[in-house]
Formats: structure tokens, C-alpha cells, sequence
């Protein structure tokens, strides 16, 4: 990644770790480790919620809910990604939703969209809080 790195590089990074609850067979321990020291290069990761909570060192299949969000991304944008696209979140309400955030915002904004074949991009200031 070094030597494309450059003004004009957009590095996005998929962390296939696992879903529905688990890390996939071929993963293991030491993988879901190097993972988390690569994100911290990307400009966007696009984590499943288990990946998310792999990344964060949480059980893959803890309980976790779009409801949770706000306290767990903070802590992954934190590993360095300036932006974050969640896929396959669940609301305890059954919905399924992306959530985007943006770390190159001091706030961090959150906006939950219900799932589609397309994401919208907003101004911050329209951003509705949850």
C-alpha cells in the first residue's frame, strides 16, 4: 500500500472477518489482529456488524443492535479509519439500515439510512441525531 499511497489515493478496505454472529472458518485470532492495525491506513472501511465487533475485540456474536452504534464507532474511528460504512445493522426493531460516519468532522455525525441499493450523501448539518 506504500507505494500507491499518494494526495490522490482513496484506500478503501473491506475487513472480511466473518458475519451472522461469527468469524468465517478461515480467520482466525491473528488475522482479526492484523486487520485492526490495517484499518487504521484506510480513508473507508466497510465493516459487517460482526466485523465490527471483531475490530473491536467484542464477542462476534454479542447481542448488539444499530442502537449500540453510537458507542462503538468512536472507538473504531479511533483506529484510524476517517470514515465508516456499517452494512447488515439491525435496529431492535427489526429494521436492517447502513450507518455512515465521518471522522473528518470533529462531531462525529451518525446517520442511519434504511437499506438500499444506493447510499446518500448529505450535508453534517442535516444529519439527524440518534
Amino acid at each position: 500500500m506504500q507505494d500507491f499511497d499518494g494526495e490522490n489515493t482513496l484506500v478503501v478496505i473491506d475487513p472480511v472477518l466473518g458475519d451472522d454472529g461469527a468469524l468465517y472458518d478461515t480467520m482466525d485470532q491473528k488475522m482479526v489482529r492484523r486487520m485492526q492495525r490495517l484499518i487504521g491506513k484506510a480513508d473507508i472501511i466497510t465493516p459487517n456488524m460482526t466485523e465490527v465487533k471483531l475490530l473491536l475485540n467484542l464477542p462476534p456474536d454479542a447481542n448488539l443492535f444499530a442502537e449500540h452504534l453510537p458507542h462503538l464507532l468512536p472507538m473504531l474511528a479511533a483506529k484510524g479509519p476517517e470514515n465508516i460504512v456499517v452494512t447488515g445493522v439491525h435496529k431492535k426493531a427489526g429494521a436492517v439500515v447502513f450507518v455512515i460516519i465521518t471522522k473528518l468532522i470533529s462531531n462525529i455525525n451518525k446517520l442511519i439510512i434504511p437499506s438500499c441499493q444506493f447510499l446518500i450523501q448529505v450535508p453534517a448539518t442535516f444529519l439527524p441525531q440518534y
